[in-house]
């Protein structure tokens, strides 16, 4: 993973006390840095708090790199997880693990 989206990663992993954190489609110009990547974070919230949660992380995050996040709770994920034509399934095989056990 690209040394330059860390710091970022940091930051999501502490505002959504998460679980697992997984970085996906990461692109990257001929001067190989990074132009847009996805981040999934696999977290315990209610969902009544999904859209709060995702505001602020887009708020308190000064980064010049656009990028999107998918956001779970564990159950979600692990159910997901299980169905091969899932998103989840697809992160699973081409995402990097950057927090988390498997």
């Amino acid at each position: 993973m690209c040394e330059s989206i860390v710091p970022l990663i940091e930051q999501l992993k502490e505002i959504f006390n998460a679980e697992k954190v997984y970085v996906f489609g990461v692109k990257y110009n001929a001067e190989n840095e990074v132009t847009d990547f996805d981040v999934c974070i696999v977290a315990d919230f209610k969902e009544c708090e999904r859209n709060a949660l995702l505001k602020r992380a887009y708020i308190e995050t000064d980064f010049d790199v656009p990028f999107d996040i998918f956001l779970y709770t564990p159950n979600d994920f692990d159910e997901l997880a299980e169905e091969p034509a899932s998103f989840v399934s697809r992160i699973l095989r081409i995402g990097r693990l950057y927090y988390g056990k498997r």
